[in-house]
């Protein structure tokens, strides 16, 4: 059920609004994030939510505009790898105006290129946490 279009349509810029409210599959939705202008992560207002997908989100090298529970760790990595454009649901009238600027800059064209620092991401990665594992098991292994 479409929840972004209404909005869209009620601001007046559902002829630059895309929503696709059915599941795509995981090479879909790359190509997806590749063919897109601009990308919204939305979040929860859950402080222990992050969006599954964010390394994704980053590692495509779009602009992006984020918004989180201020206490969400999807902030701190966010900002960590270098995007700048995140928000949280605390103040509305702050987040109204960054969502204007946001969308005024993408129709005008004028979203700067982001560069993303996608070696923040390596701590992150399968094989570091694969690694951090393997030291867990070794330290409990020479415990007994």
């Amino acid at each position: 059920m479409p929840t972004i279009a209404p909005l869209a349509q009620t601001f007046g810029i559902a002829n630059n609004v895309v929503e696709i409210t059915n599941r795509v599959s995981y090479f879909n939705s790359l190509a997806i994030l590749q063919q897109a202008d601009a990308l919204f992560i939305p979040g929860s207002d859950d402080p222990q939510y992050t969006a599954s997908k964010i390394y994704t989100y980053l590692l495509s090298q779009k602009p992006l505009i984020t918004i989180f529970n201020s206490k969400s760790p999807a902030i701190k990595i966010l900002s960590e790898c270098g995007a700048s454009n995140n928000h949280s649901f605390n103040d509305t009238a702050v987040l109204n105006l960054a969502i204007k600027r946001f969308i005024t800059a993408l129709i005008d064209n004028e979203l700067a290129e982001p560069v993303y620092d996608n070696t923040c991401m390596d701590k992150h990665s399968a094989l570091n946490m694969t690694k951090l594992q393997c030291e867990l098991f070794n330290e409990v292994l020479n415990t007994i």
